[in-house]
């Protein structure tokens, strides 16, 4: 974070404007410092410019504030920009599935996996699309367990609900 906010800071280092992938470098340390309120405030300053190789970490960090809808054009350009990141295409589905496109947003994550297979959260997000969109639970405990495959981290608690076999809620009272 130093060094990156030194360069930021730099004057004259940047003549066209503090680069993108510094911001999203910035960005990043920022939010994995827990420090959200840094991250989003690099991020507000690069909003409405070229998102250039920096559109993941941008849309990521947006995807975790105050306003997640936001990212969805940050994450649209950067699906443009670099069509064969997984990261961006994993980012993107996110952003449409917040929209309420389930269907775009499973097409996006299947993407990201034809993209790189070995990269665990569209395997994660799928499973949430399987279960809680279109309800079909063995398809979500597949996806679950080709993300454990990959990951043990359990940031929604979908280990306990799909592996257990929890019930809905609205489907145990018949609705």
């Amino acid at each position: 974070v130093e060094l990156l906010e030194a360069a930021r800071a730099s004057a004259g280092a940047f003549p066209e404007g503090v680069p993108q992938a510094l911001r999203g470098g910035l960005a990043l340390h920022y939010e994995a410092l827990g420090r959200h309120d840094l991250a989003a405030a690099v991020v507000a300053g690069a909003r409405g410019s070229d998102p250039g190789k920096a559109g993941c970490a941008l849309v990521y960090v947006t995807l975790r504030g105050d306003d997640p809808a936001a990212a969805a054009e940050i994450a649209r350009a950067a699906v443009a920009d670099h069509p064969r990141s997984a990261a961006n295409q994993n980012n993107y589905g996110i952003t449409k599935l917040r929209a309420g496109d389930p269907k775009a947003a499973r097409d996006a994550f299947l993407r990201a996996i034809e993209i790189d297979s070995k990269l665990p959260g569209p395997y994660y997000n799928l499973c949430i699309i399987e279960r809680f969109y279109f309800f079909d639970d063995e398809a979500a405990a597949r996806w679950l367990k080709a993300y454990r495959e990959r990951s043990s981290n359990d940031p929604d608690g979908l280990f306990r609900v799909i592996e257990k076999d929890e019930s809905r809620p609205v489907a145990g009272k018949g609705q």
